[in-house]
């Protein structure tokens, strides 16, 4: 097992992501990153995330492949429950605390396991990613910028990456900004459900996309994707909100 390919991170999940994460992320790898040969994307890696998709997508199979790693490393965090809940329907609550709880010790964007406990602080970021590792403190966001939200410039541009690793991130424009999250217009939507980094002057934070619409935009990007914040860094600890030269 020492040489034994990692699935998970193959896909860029977790080892605990329900199935409809495991196969939107494997269609983020094949489509939106172009790894599928089609579309001009390397054999050789496309049949390594097919064989790893194979493996993780399949309830008994997985459940097996868990029992390998589980014995491998026993401090791993595998749970060994696949037969009994891989093919039953998760709703999007049901996805996001999973993922969250994930989280608790790994990065929530690429998986990445960190040695900042349940609580990092303030400034921890992902050493792989360098997405923020802190979760979001909503009470304390309300509180501190419920009057100053609406004082972001808006129409400020904005990155983000729908997988790890990622070259080059895709480009939107932010609409509208708030404590708990953003929206955004582009010509990439990512799918619903999906969690995603995000990076603009504002912040870099992990964001699960909630939704999004086709609309016909004037700065020529035609879908507007909205997002809650999951983990976030703001560019300035104080006053990020009011900072912004309007």
């Amino acid at each position: 097992m020492k040489n034994k390919r990692n699935y998970y991170r193959i896909l860029h999940v977790q080892p605990d992501a329900p199935e409809a994460i495991i196969k939107s992320s494997y269609r983020t790898l094949m489509q939106q990153l172009r790894q599928h040969p089609d579309l001009g994307g390397d054999h050789w890696n496309a049949a390594v995330i097919n064989e790893a998709y194979a493996v993780i997508s399949d309830p008994r199979k997985r459940a097996e492949y868990d029992r390998t790693l589980l014995r491998a490393n026993p401090a791993s965090g595998v749970k060994v429950q696949r037969e009994t809940t891989s093919s039953t329907p998760v709703s999007p609550r049901s996805q996001r605390s999973q993922h969250q709880s994930a989280a608790q010790d790994a990065c929530s964007f690429c998986g990445t396991a960190h040695h900042y406990g349940r609580n990092p602080h303030q400034d921890a970021a992902c050493s792989e990613c360098a997405s923020p590792l802190r979760g979001i403190e909503k009470s304390r966001l309300e509180t501190s910028c419920r009057r100053m939200v609406h004082r972001v410039a808006k129409h400020i541009h904005v990155v983000f990456y729908t997988a790890w690793p990622q070259t080059v991130g895709h480009s939107g424009v932010v609409q509208d900004i708030s404590p708990r999250g953003m929206q955004f217009s582009t010509d990439k939507p990512p799918e619903t459900g999906v969690y995603i980094k995000v990076e603009c002057e504002i912040c870099t934070a992990v964001a699960r996309v909630t939704n999004h619409e086709k609309r016909a935009g004037g700065l020529g990007m035609g879908w507007v994707v909205g997002v809650e914040f999951v983990t976030i860094l703001f560019s300035e600890t104080r006053g990020s909100f009011v900072s912004m030269k309007i």
